[in-house]
């Protein structure tokens, strides 16, 4: 799949993203399996799209280090990940985590980006949204058995934020994305009553709370105690309550 990005400073950008779904199972004939559709999956992708930014995504049924087939010390995509292409979702960046329910340590539905894309990565801002179950009953049966993933990324955006235009009214606040070193946050309106922000991290602990100023549309934090990543900024009051994403660099 193609995607073609119209950037807000007129520059346009593409993206080849390639949506696989490996050999199932825990066999070495599986592993074999996966190993071989990596490296001629690798060499072509090299071959074809050396200039262009490429992202493999998908269910790999398989880790990015080690294997979850007994015996295997090394991934059967060390072919990809040795080859021009680095991997988002390595098990040591998230030890004890899952995307596949009711496990542990097994992230299997993996992202991986050539040096092209890989520049652009916002680092740690990859998560898996583990939520779904709480919103659809029965989830593993109904939906699926994976958790989805998400990550970010940044292609030349404005440094600052000189004018916000709200396109719709239920929008009450915006936050600049991404930024550095401050939280930046821009109300609709003048705030006439008690809002109160919360900042949560991706385990949903509230990390930081304040009450904002009367009579202000601006709001700035000074975020240098933060570790970069991604966060969740939450404001509410008697009459509303509103959830925005805050990637820091």
């Amino acid at each position: 799949m193609q995607a073609k990005l119209n950037l807000e400073n007129g520059i346009s950008d593409t993206i080849l993203f390639t949506n696989i779904h490996a050999k199932a199972s825990n066999t070495q004939n599986d592993y074999d399996r996966r190993a071989c559709a990596a490296q001629l999956m690798t060499d072509s992708l090299n071959g074809l799209f050396s200039n262009k930014k490429v992202i493999v995504i998908g269910d790999y049924n398989d880790l990015l280090e080690g294997s979850n087939v007994a015996g295997n010390v090394t991934s059967p995509y060390k072919y990809l990940l040795d080859h021009n292409f680095s991997g988002i979702t390595l098990p040591s960046l998230f030890p004890g985590q899952s995307t596949y329910i009711g496990s542990t340590d097994y992230i299997i539905d993996n992202i991986a980006c050539n040096q092209s894309m890989n520049n652009h990565y916002v680092p740690n801002s990859f998560f898996i949204f583990t939520e779904g179950p709480r919103y659809i009953e029965n989830f593993k049966n109904t939906t699926s058995d994976h958790y989805p993933c998400m990550s970010y990324y940044r292609f030349n955006f404005p440094n600052a934020i000189k004018d916000v235009e709200f396109v719709k009214n239920s929008t009450h606040f915006l936050i600049e994305n991404p930024s550095k070193n401050s939280l930046k946050v821009f109300m609709e309106k003048e705030i006439n009553e008690q809002n109160q922000l919360s900042i949560y991290n991706l385990f949903g602990q509230i990390i930081y709370k304040t009450i904002l100023q009367y009579n202000s549309t601006y709001f700035e934090l000074p975020a240098t105690a933060f570790p970069k990543g991604l966060y969740l900024v939450e404001i509410a009051n008697s009459q509303w309550k509103q959830t925005q994403k805050w990637i820091l660099e």
